[in-house]
């Protein structure tokens, strides 16, 4: 039997507390790994999260079937807020190891973090499942998410087992009041539009509580009788917009549009809903596209969607990328850490030929996210196509160096890394490349 270091014990034990270790072919592979993940658990300890980052993804190219190494990678891409990554390499622990209960839950504080409760719902559903003293959890969630209904099916399951604490009292009493609650104002607000057929306070209030549960049949019927009865309302503008919409009269309906935005009166909610609708119709008849650029403006102060990426993303993908870059630039003055919308500008300027703002938008952000594998290609993309090979080689080396779990992207790197060969004039080179892309495509 092989002699180990007493420190290697250590570090099997601890690996061992999530997931079996692989089996590991020589002693010296053995200690870089050990090294690597001691060194890592360090760096994160000092907040050093793009070295330890760095120093896991070692250990993932040499033990790739390791969920303990994603699961580290996820909580370091958690600490730098570059929740995409974290979300990666969580759900690959996970497809690993999925009877590790820590490594779902490590995923739904992701989740509840951001507050994707569709998200982490599901999650802690599992966790639950894993381990019912978890289910107080999943209840408050739900409570959160005010989903009461699903809550009091758990609270009554605890109740019968007498498991129900203080604290599950005190969402039972919740959930059931704003159920109560809720019933009660939709009855309420019901019944003082047929009192007073002429309230439009009532009709607006139900309005809401339709738009708050996304019942938008409700919702337009409610709209519907408002209008009988008060012709004058504001949310006049919304029927008239989607009946002229549905009548091709686009004159009219673009007209209402812009009333139903700019009015005090009509809910958020209810003009993104609209405008989504005349996204659509627009896409159908592209020559009102100018038109499109208008209405966009008049979401200026208001912030609950960024209609600017919207539209952006739009027109990037009906390949109008000069207007497109317009609105991606007016989406992150919106939002200046919309991770997706920065890579959707940089993927826009590289579709654009504009491969010199693209380089310059590139570094910008790999001084962000500097551990972020998908930046070097991009930038090396920039450069091959700036006629700068040598450059591009060292981009695409330092996205191999970052890049874990991600087959298309290694592909396309090698991909590019033979055409830069190509350039330089070593075919063999680019052979190479080409065969190492070719087996990944092609296994």
């Amino acid at each position: 039997m092989m002699q180990v270091k007493s420190r290697f014990i250590v570090f099997y034990f601890l690996l061992s507390g999530f997931v079996a270790t692989a089996q590991i072919p020589g002693e010296n592979v053995a200690d870089e790994i050990e090294n690597n993940f001691y060194e890592a658990i360090s760096q994160k300890a000092i907040e050093n999260y793009d070295k330890a980052i760095v120093l896991l993804q070692k250990n993932v190219q040499k033990q790739p079937e390791n969920a303990v190494f994603y699961n580290q990678l996820g909580k370091n891409y958690f600490a730098l807020k570059d929740y995409y990554q974290a979300e990666l390499a969580y759900e690959k622990a996970i497809s690993l190891s999925a009877n590790q209960k820590w490594y779902w839950i490590d995923l739904y504080k992701l989740f509840y973090t951001t507050k994707d409760f569709k998200k982490a719902i599901p999650i802690a559903v599992k966790i639950a499942e894993m381990d019912p003293e978890y289910t107080d959890d999943l209840v408050s969630l739900y409570v959160y998410a005010k989903e009461y209904d699903k809550a009091l099916v758990l609270l009554d399951e605890l109740e019968k087992r007498g498991k129900l604490s203080p604290a599950m009292q005190r969402f039972k009493f919740q959930a059931e009041s704003e159920l109560k609650f809720t019933k009660k104002v939709k009855a309420d607000f019901k019944q003082a539009t047929q009192i007073n057929p002429a309230d439009e306070t009532a009709y607006e209030e139900l309005i809401t509580n339709y738009l708050h549960d996304e019942d938008y049949d409700k919702t337009y019927q409610t709209i519907n009788q408002l209008v009988q009865h008060v012709p004058n309302s504001d949310w006049g503008h919304v029927t008239q917009f989607r009946s002229a919409l549905q009548a091709n009269n686009y004159a009219t309906a673009l007209q209402h549009l812009n009333a139903a935005i700019t009015s005090n009166t009509v809910h958020e909610l209810l003009k993104h809903r609209i405008f989504n609708e005349y996204l659509i119709f627009v896409n159908a008849n592209p020559k009102y596209e100018t038109d499109l650029v208008s209405v966009v403006d008049l979401f200026k102060n208001q912030d609950i969607i960024n209609v600017p990426k919207e539209v952006g993303v739009f027109f990037y993908n009906k390949n109008k990328f000069n207007v497109a870059q317009v609105y991606l630039e007016k989406g992150l003055q919106n939002n200046p850490n919309d991770v997706v919308l920065q890579t959707l500008l940089i993927q826009n300027f590289l579709a654009n030929k504009n491969y010199a703002q693209a380089a310059i938008a590139t570094k910008k952000y790999i001084e962000l996210y500097p551990a972020e594998a998908k930046l070097y290609y991009y930038l090396g993309i920039a450069q091959v196509n700036s006629n700068e090979p040598k450059k591009a080689l060292q981009s695409f080396d330092e996205a191999l160096t970052y890049l874990f779990d991600d087959d298309a992207l290694e592909a396309n790197i090698y991909i590019q890394m033979g055409e830069c060969y190509h350039k330089l004039g070593n075919e063999k080179q680019k052979e190479t490349y080409f065969i190492k892309a070719n087996k990944i495509l092609n296994p």
